[in-house]
């Protein structure tokens, strides 16, 4: 962004991402090497970080500081990042000595095997999201991307050396075989003469829906040449109310129409920012059967000021949906939840049954950073779920979790007798 579109040439600048990943493969080779020099337990880990933070020390001389403020600026000819690097190196090169020479003055004694320090670890583990909480904007994305990637692994590595520090070997195998084989087995059915049509039994119910959500994303705003210019922290909410018509034909498939009118408030803090007041309905239809189902509709209404647009209502889901199956949705839950239901992908399970309470988690897309034009989008997770209480009503709460927070609230009423039953009789065997 320092360079004029109208300029036909550069000066040369140093292509710091190529050297990161150079040196990163060294990295990996030095570790290899001396893999065997090494005796205290986790200095491998310690060394690979050791030789990373000099190289990175090294590589600030060429990188570009103005993205991170304060931390680019520089003191003693050497910019304020360099001195936290220089400073973490340090503790790290006295805590790889110190017990790599403690290790060493035990050398001549029998060593048993090392045993894992849980509270030790699980301390270590901490400081992982609480160097993602410091330094959150002074990171890149990508870098925060591959922080996460990495907590994640780390807490399955330690949750995974409980488990068999708890779990006698005898047993090690033998409990996840038997949660595997509960979760395939839970709620099957033998079905006696499936689709024997029976003239007895609702098949069909109405419910009412009422529905809310807030939250907030950030905003940028770029300049001709599409540099940022500023970030503001815009607000949203959600409210609105629907019915839906229920048909189950047979046990394992399930006919949902439903309709929405919703009201949705988007604006900023800031006194000479735009802001919007939405109002749209929807018209939908969900199928689902057995290990498959989707959604298709429409919706229309008023958006950011400009009326009467139509924007198509698309979801897809595959598995099985009383165990676990995977999702696609595009704005089948904006209604409901506000921009986090704009674009989602996860995964989701029914607990054992088809209709009743269900799970949903993944990731999910909101307007926020330049991609779709001036708004763009945020990453974040979704949180959702219907919790099925007596058969008449349905609670459906959400939660959206990223750099901003946004969280929703619905609860569908069914109306009638004989909910959840189906035209076509079976017999259950437990």
């Amino acid at each position: 962004m320092q360079i004029p579109d109208t300029s036909t040439l550069s000066l040369p600048m140093h292509p710091t991402q190529i050297y990161d990943l150079i040196f990163c493969l060294i990295i990996w080779l030095l570790v290899y090497l001396t893999r065997k020099t090494w005796k205290a337990s986790g200095i491998r880990f310690l060394f690979a970080i050791l030789c990373y933070t000099i190289f990175r020390f090294v590589n600030e001389f060429f990188r570009d500081s103005s993205m991170i403020g304060q931390f680019g600026e520089t003191f003693l000819e050497i910019k304020i990042v360099q001195w936290m690097i220089f400073g973490a190196t340090s503790i790290i090169a006295f805590i790889l000595v110190y017990r790599e020479t403690r290790m060493q003055t035990k050398s001549c004694q029998v060593v048993e095997k090392h045993q894992i320090n849980f509270h030790r670890e699980f301390i270590l583990f901490l400081s992982v999201p609480l160097f993602l909480t410091l330094t959150y904007n002074q990171l890149a994305p990508f870098e925060i991307l591959t922080l996460n990637f990495f907590m994640i692994l780390l807490l399955s590595v330690y949750f995974y050396n409980i488990y068999f520090k708890i779990i006698t070997p005898q047993l090690r195998w033998i409990y996840p075989l038997f949660l595997l084989f509960s979760l395939l087995t839970m709620s099957q059915m033998n079905v006696e003469k499936a689709d024997k049509i029976s003239n007895k039994g609702n098949k069909g119910w109405f419910s009412i829906n009422a529905f809310g959500s807030a939250g907030s994303y950030p905003e940028k705003h770029f300049d001709c040449n599409g540099n940022v210019t500023e970030i503001l922290k815009r607000n949203y909410s959600t409210v609105g109310a629907g019915v839906s018509y229920h048909y189950k034909p047979t046990v394992n498939r399930h006919l949902t129409i439903s309709t929405n009118i919703y009201s949705d408030a988007d604006r900023s803090n800031e006194l000479n920012e735009a802001s919007y007041q939405s109002t749209a309905f929807n018209l939908m239809a969900s199928y689902s059967s057995k290990y498959a189902g989707g959604t298709l509709g429409l919706s229309v209404g008023s958006w950011e000021g400009t009326a009467n647009e139509y924007i198509p209502i698309i979801g897809l889901w595959v598995g099985r949906k009383d165990n676990m199956f995977m999702e696609a949705n595009l704005m089948t839950d904006y209604h409901l939840m506000g921009p986090v239901g704009g674009l989602q992908v996860g995964i989701g399970s029914g607990f054992g049954q088809l209709d009743h309470s269900l799970g949903r988690v993944g990731l999910s897309i909101m307007p926020g950073i330049g991609l779709f034009g001036d708004k763009g989008y945020v990453l974040g997770g979704y949180f959702t779920g219907d919790i099925q209480i007596k058969d008449k009503f349905t609670l459906k709460p959400s939660l959206f979790v990223g750099r901003e927070f946004g969280g929703s609230l619905g609860l569908q009423v069914h109306m009638g007798k004989g909910r959840w039953k189906s035209k076509a009789e079976s017999r259950n065997y437990q």
